[in-house]
Order: C-alpha cells, then sequence, then structure tokens
C-alpha cells in the first residue's frame, strides 16, 4: 500500500548530501517549500558506462505552495498544448532552474498507463525502477507563459566538468515523433518540480543541468560523481 511521507533530510543522509555553497537568495525561495512523495518503491543510485537519454517528467506544476507533492503520474495535461507558437521561449532573464542538494526524492522514468488500467494502478503494473534524485526546480520568472517542453518531458541535459574542467553533456536529447505530440507550458510565476537521479561512479566532479541549445539557461552547479566514459556516446540503444 502507497503511503503519503515526508522525506526529512536525516532520513536519507546517506544518499543525499548538502551543499554548503547554496546562495542566501536560493535559501529564502526554496527553504519554504516542503516536499512529499506517494510511493513504496525501493530507490537506488543510478549507474551508467556511456552517455544516456535524458528523461525529466514534470512532478508537479503550480504555483509555488509551501508543500508539494512529488507525482511520478502527475497529470498535466491542462498545462499542455497542440500549438507552441503563440508562447514565448525560455531564456536566463524569464526562467530560474535550481536543483535543491538539501532534499532528496526518488526518480523513475514516466511510464503511460496501458489502456484501461486507471492511472493510480500504472506503475504496479509496468514496474520503472526508482533511483534516488534531487528535486529540479523550474521557475517562470517572466509575465509571459513559456513553452518548457514535448510530449511527456522537459528537455533538461545534464552537463559535467571533465578532467580538463570544460563542460561536456553526459545525456542526450530525448527524440519523440508521431502526430499528436503536445506542448507543456509554464505561466507566469508558476514553477515546475522534476528530478534529477544521483549517479554511482568512480569520479567527483561538479554537474549543471542545460536548458535549450541557443538560448541556453543553466541552473546552479552542484557536486556529483559519474565516470569519465559517460562522455562517450555510443548511441541510443546503448543505455544504463
Amino acid at each position: 500500500m502507497r503511503i503519503l511521507f515526508t522525506l526529512f533530510l536525516s532520513l536519507i543522509f546517506y544518499a543525499c548530501h548538502k551543499e554548503n555553497n547554496r546562495s542566501r537568495e536560493a535559501e529564502q525561495i526554496w527553504n519554504r517549500i516542503t516536499l512529499v512523495e506517494q510511493s513504496d518503491a525501493q530507490a537506488k543510485f543510478a549507474r551508467a558506462k556511456y552517455i544516456t537519454t535524458a528523461a525529466y517528467s514534470p512532478l508537479y506544476i503550480g504555483t509555488q505552495a509551501d508543500t508539494v507533492l512529488a507525482d511520478h503520474l502527475f497529470d498535466f495535461r491542462e498545462y499542455q498544448v497542440d500549438d507552441w507558437s503563440n508562447y514565448s521561449q525560455p531564456d536566463s532573464a524569464s526562467l530560474r532552474i535550481f536543483v535543491d542538494t538539501s532534499q532528496c526524492i526518488s526518480h523513475a522514468d514516466r511510464v503511460p498507463p496501458p489502456p484501461r488500467v486507471a492511472k493510480e494502478d500504472s506503475l504496479n503494473v509496468y514496474e520503472a525502477p526508482r533511483y534516488f534524485a534531487y528535486p529540479v526546480y523550474l521557475i517562470n520568472q517572466s509575465t509571459d507563459t513559456l513553452d518548457i517542453g514535448y510530449g511527456e518531458y522537459i528537455p533538461l541535459i545534464l552537463e559535467a566538468k571533465d578532467s580538463t574542467e570544460a563542460w561536456r553533456p553526459i545525456q542526450r536529447p530525448r527524440i519523440l515523433c508521431g502526430t499528436g505530440l503536445r506542448y507543456i507550458l509554464l505561466p507566469p510565476d508558476n514553477l515546475v518540480l522534476t528530478a534529477y537521479k544521483l549517479y554511482k561512479g568512480k569520479e567527483q566532479t561538479k554537474l549543471r543541468l542545460r536548458l535549450g541549445d541557443e538560448d541556453k539557461v543553466y541552473s546552479n552547479e552542484f557536486t556529483g560523481n559519474i565516470n569519465y566514459s559517460q562522455f562517450i556516446d555510443k548511441g541510443y540503444g546503448d543505455e544504463e
């Protein structure tokens, strides 16, 4: 049976550590949010040998509430449209991305419910692996509604510093095709919650998330573990 629980840092200190260099501004914004998660699944660290495909699905979209439910089957259809042309593309002035390393939730690749299976039962049918994860917030700081994703995903890409201190991607975009693909909107002063899964690796380095290829928006930098072989792209068939 699923239970509703609050993930306090002291209970999962072995999985998530707090970054000491969070800015004072970030402390004021993010410390007001308490995350709760509905799950009975066991989480683990992710492992990868080569570059992997990004998978960042919305767990919540809405106003900046004091308590946010991280829902792996969050129904965000009211935030989707068929035509993105009337909406603004995010840039560093309109969108803020923050990875909160002081709390821990879980990450699971979103699996749409199969036909005639209720939303609340779908994860029991498709048992997606759960991974330890940091919460990731995207906040619309503008007065425009932003187009931030498509299909089931927000196209964030994880970047890491290599042995020469150069930033390089360790994820590739998820390619979705077919008719009926819908776009995810983020209204003004609303936030999206998603999750970055924590990797096990031999190298400790700086990480960040990137949104966009032209008007790039970057998250705060944080520390994590990877393998340097994750910079190597072996093709879409070679996953973790």
